[in-house]
């Protein structure tokens, strides 16, 4: 399972005291800590990790230089959303909509700059790597 944490996670916590702090969330039978990750803070946290390759996607008028040079895990939510509208500024669709853009970005991203820039996508895809 990979969701927004939506809020920092506290130190020490794992993704299911989390979870359940914030949203009183149960997991289902079975779901072992290692199966829970989140996109700390929301899924386009890691789009401050690739700028370019948010531009790759969103194209003609994207300014990625709005997106650069911040860790990203300390962004919160509406900061990012923040940059990312700055970002977008005048292209063609005129703002970003999560469920129109967010997989085709998500596509053009560089897993190797995304991994280096978030813990917790590290955390991701060594588990998917021990797969």
């Amino acid at each position: 399972m990979l969701v927004d944490s939506e809020e920092p996670v506290a130190s020490g916590d794992s993704v299911r005291q989390h979870l359940w702090k914030r949203d009183q969330w149960k997991m289902p039978g079975g779901v072992r800590d290692e199966q829970l990750h989140l996109f700390v803070q929301v899924m386009e946290s890691w789009f401050l990790a690739d700028p370019e390759g948010c531009a790759k996607h969103l194209k003609k008028g994207f300014r990625s230089q709005d997106l650069s040079g911040r860790p990203i895990e300390s962004v919160s939510k509406k900061d990012v959303y923040q940059s990312l509208a700055k970002a977008v500024g005048e292209i063609a669709a005129k703002s970003y909509s999560k469920g129109q853009h967010s997989f085709g970005v998500i596509a053009c991203l560089d897993p190797a700059k995304v991994e280096q820039a978030s813990p917790s996508a590290k955390r991701l895809l060594d588990w998917l790597r021990s797969l």
